[in-house]
Formats: structure tokens, C-alpha cells, sequence
């Protein structure tokens, strides 16, 4: 996990896997829906029904959806698929993605304000900043 932000979205499902007292299993992908959607489409035998997929952004979920119908199975009916990000992907998926929602009109604006920090004052260190999230619930979850 090369980004920061696939780094924390990770410790976060580990550690609410590890709450539940439940196996974590990562698949990696580039953040690209054909890889994905190619992956599940070919190995889906692999996962049991009512297995939900949470994936690392809506990109993914939507590769992900894809290749549960190209193998001959249905999302939700089969399987369960959830998102992360939920700008515009999540909402024009078929079946529309359960997703993780972020506030990105307000990320956009703190960014903002840190640069426009970093340049006032280039010695000091960039702050972390950890944004509350919303789940939405969909049509690719039962």
C-alpha cells in the first residue's frame, strides 16, 4: 500500500475485522474497475455467496459488480459489494454501490487552506487532517 489514504481506509477495515473477530482477506488492485472487474469474473468460485466485498473506492466496487454479473451471479441476490468515496460512481452503478461517503467539497476546501499555509509558512509542518464518513446504504448490499 503505496498511499496514504488506501494505508488508513486498510487500518480501518483490519481493525473493524478485528473487532468483529473476523479473517481479513486483501485483494490488490490498481485502482482501475476492468482488472477488477476480469479478477471476480474468472475466480468468483473461489468466494461463497453472502460474501461482501468492501472495496478501496467506488472504482473498484463498480469492477467488482461488474464481474459478479459476468459470472452468472447477482449483486445483491449473491453477493454483497460496498464502495468508498461516493461521488458519482456509486449512484450511476447498476445496482446503485452502497459507499463510505466523504465530504469532498470541504476536503477541497481545508487542501486548499493548507497550501495556501504551506506557502505563508513553508518551514512548518503539514497537518494531518481525518475527515468523518457516511455509510450509504444502497442497492449492493442486502
Amino acid at each position: 500500500v503505496t498511499d496514504r489514504f488506501e494505508r488508513s481506509r486498510e487500518k480501518g477495515y483490519l481493525d473493524a475485522m478485528a473487532a468483529a473477530g473476523m479473517e481479513p482477506e486483501i485483494l490488490r488492485f490498481d485502482n482501475h474497475s476492468t482488472p477488477t472487474m476480469e479478477y471476480f469474473r474468472e475466480n468468483l468460485h473461489m468466494y461463497p455467496e453472502n460474501t461482501c466485498f468492501v472495496c478501496g473506492s467506488d472504482r473498484l466496487a463498480l469492477g467488482v459488480e461488474n464481474g459478479i454479473h459476468q459470472a452468472g451471479k447477482s449483486v445483491p441476490g449473491n453477493y454483497g459489494v460496498i464502495g468508498f468515496d461516493g461521488v458519482l460512481l456509486d449512484q450511476i452503478a447498476v445496482p446503485k454501490l452502497t459507499t463510505v461517503k466523504q465530504d469532498v467539497r470541504r476536503m477541497g476546501e481545508l487542501c486548499a487552506q493548507l497550501v495556501l499555509n504551506k506557502i505563508q509558512f513553508p518551514n512548518e509542518e503539514v497537518e494531518s487532517i481525518e475527515f468523518d464518513t457516511q455509510l450509504v446504504m444502497r442497492e449492493s448490499t442486502k
